[in-house]
């Protein structure tokens, strides 16, 4: 094997000094890094939005959403709590009571969502706390979502004005909560609507019971357990509660991205072909050109087989510099991405304000295994005409 990789490795140095051989040797490389690039870019993109939304449903929802099938509000949503805790594969459930409301600071008026939630939620919800005022508590006031807190113009430590509907009766309620701190979350839907709340503060505000509640975070043992969860306590509390994932929650996104893996195999089949094409053409090349040495090696007595392994080292080798190209190309788009956030989004249409980028080096490996090895099996075809190239007339007429 050392000694076709030599012969390889001459071959390719000697077809350097031919412009065409060298534009042609080019150009079968750039088409296989563009081509492998161009598919794990696109999978380091939805693998990002995936990573978002589970990271937006951690801390915004969770892996099972549970709401009353009977009204607006769960009422002895602790009792439920309690029963939810003995389901299989459930860790932890909290309540959360929420209200639309309108909120109003400095003659700017806005719609959001108040949403209340006890001190063991809000430690893992804090992770998103931008900005805090110090020392003051999250009963004392609320946190805004950024976006609501531009449009207000608002600042830490202002006192804002909330109106929303009071339970059984025609007037609303009217009050001021401090701003207290701001929270990003990077996904317009939930930093441009949500503001942050005690979940007892807004329980007095809206006027009701200590125990109620307008859904239930059940966090499950794995987010891939939450489907099972979801489908065990719906058929548990089949008429008095209905269960959704986070899926559910994020539908139309996560619609989006399984909409967009799809065509994902076509489009690598499609840039391999580019790729092969490219492959295929450059290796006749390389024989047509090398005919007189092929010849010559098969004249002393180099067998076939070990011929044929030269051309298929030298396609290997082609292909193997392309997918590192590529791998280059995808790795600095990734950290140059991730680290400087270039590429912004209008949040209002993707979900997210920055593109979201994650590197896998699973899916990465197996888009390389899968060109080298396309590569490999399409250099038969030239490998076949190497092998009848008989030696009297190439020798002959070179």
């Amino acid at each position: 094997m050392l000694l076709e990789l030599s012969i390889a490795r001459r071959f390719a140095i000697s077809l350097r000094k031919d412009a065409f051989s060298l534009f042609t040797t080019i150009a079968t490389t750039a088409s296989i890094a563009l081509g492998y690039s161009a598919v794990c870019i696109a999978l380091s993109i939805l693998d990002g939005y995936q990573d978002k939304i589970i990271e937006t449903a951690t801390h915004f929802t969770s892996d099972v959403i549970v709401r009353s099938r009977l009204s607006v509000d769960l009422e002895n949503a602790n009792v439920v709590v309690r029963q939810l805790l003995e389901l299989p594969d459930v860790t932890s459930a909290n309540v959360i009571f929420e209200r639309e409301a309108l909120v109003k600071h400095r003659g700017q008026l806005d719609g959001v969502m108040l949403t209340g939630i006890t001190s063991a939620r809000y430690h893992q919800f804090s992770k998103l706390v931008t900005r805090r005022l110090p020392n003051r508590s999250l009963e004392s006031g609320v946190i805004l979502g950024a976006g609501i807190y531009r449009k207000l113009g608002a600042q830490l430590g202002d006192s804002v004005r909330f109106i929303m509907q009071k339970h059984g009766s025609e007037v609303p309620s009217v009050y001021r909560m401090c701003v207290v701190g701001t929270f990003e979350s990077g996904m317009g839907i939930q930093d441009d609507n949500v503001v942050m709340t005690n979940i007892d503060t807004l329980r007095s505000h809206a006027s009701v019971m200590a125990g109620n509640g307008s859904a239930i975070l059940v966090t499950t043992t794995s987010a891939d357990r939450a489907d099972k969860v979801a489908e065990r306590i719906n058929a548990t509390y089949q008429y008095s509660l209905y269960a959704d994932t986070y899926k559910a929650v994020f539908s139309g996104i996560w619609g989006w991205i399984e909409l967009q893996r799809k065509p994902i195999p076509i489009v690598l089949g499609l840039l391999s072909l580019v790729a092969v094409v490219s492959i295929v053409s450059a290796l006749f090349l390389t024989i047509v050109q090398k005919s007189a040495s092929i010849a010559i090696l098969s004249t002393i007595g180099m067998r076939s087989r070990r011929i044929g392994a030269v051309i298929l080292l030298r396609a290997t080798i082609s292909a193997i510099v392309g997918v590192l190209c590529g791998a280059s190309i995808t790795y600095a788009f990734v950290r140059i991405q991730s680290t400087y956030q270039w590429i912004r989004l209008d949040s209002s249409l993707y979900y997210v304000s920055v593109l979201p980028v994650k590197q896998d080096n699973a899916q990465a490996t197996l888009v390389a295994l899968a060109i080298v090895l396309l590569t490999m099996i399409v250099s038969i075809v030239p490998l076949m005409a190497a092998r009848k190239i008989r030696p009297s007339q190439a020798l002959r007429f070179s």
